[in-house]
């Protein structure tokens, strides 16, 4: 005589959950797919430094969507070090942050917290170094517009190449017409630490 096959609570359960992991495996590679077809599409606008030479140091400055923002994705040789140096064009004070081997991404942004008192505001320049964020200054300065979109956005410019034991400026507000919004001068410069040493 042939045993029944009995169905009890738990194997009703077990196979509910087995039906439910299998539908989040279907859904979870169906989106994984869709995701990738959509970040393929996106990718011109989410410039990517390209390293031709990785002897060299390798700067790439991203497309301005804020006139409140720069940015800059950098990519030093192995065995090199360099610091971004920023200097106040202001009152001279200089800041050193390390910047090792590898890639890096470097942010110098203007913020406006909300700590308004009258017809002042507080602004704050921030530099972000691997979103690591370093307070360069802080002041009061008269109300204005907090966030203005720039109204021509440079074009995605090719990144620039040369040797790690040379200076690079990365943003003198002399030269761009920065100094009220950004008085810092932002360079990469050769470090005397070396990694490994």
């Amino acid at each position: 005589m042939k045993a029944r096959i009995r169905f009890n609570l738990t194997h009703c359960f077990a196979l509910i959950a087995l039906a439910a992991i299998w539908t989040a495996v279907y859904k979870f590679n169906s989106e994984a797919t869709r995701m990738a077809y959509e970040l393929e599409s996106f990718r011109e606008f989410a410039p990517v430094l390209l390293v031709d030479k990785k002897d060299k140091l390798n700067v790439l400055t991203e497309v301005e969507d804020w006139t409140s923002e720069r940015a800059w994705q950098v990519y030093v040789p192995e065995h090199s070090s360099v610091v971004v140096r920023a200097i106040n064009t202001e009152t001279s004070v200089t800041s050193d942050f390390p910047l090792f081997d590898g890639r890096s991404r470097i942010v110098l942004r203007t913020v406006y917290p909300d700590r308004r008192n009258g017809p002042q505001m507080e602004e704050e320049v921030l530099l972000y170094v691997n979103r690591v964020r370093h307070i360069l200054s802080s002041r009061k300065v008269a109300f204005k517009d907090r966030y203005k979109v720039p109204t021509v956005l440079p074009q995605i410019t090719n990144p620039y190449v040369q040797s790690p034991a040379r200076e690079f400026i990365l943003h003198d507000p002399s030269t761009e017409g920065d100094v009220l919004r950004f008085p810092w001068k932002l360079s990469l410069t050769p470090s005397a630490l070396q990694r490994g040493s």
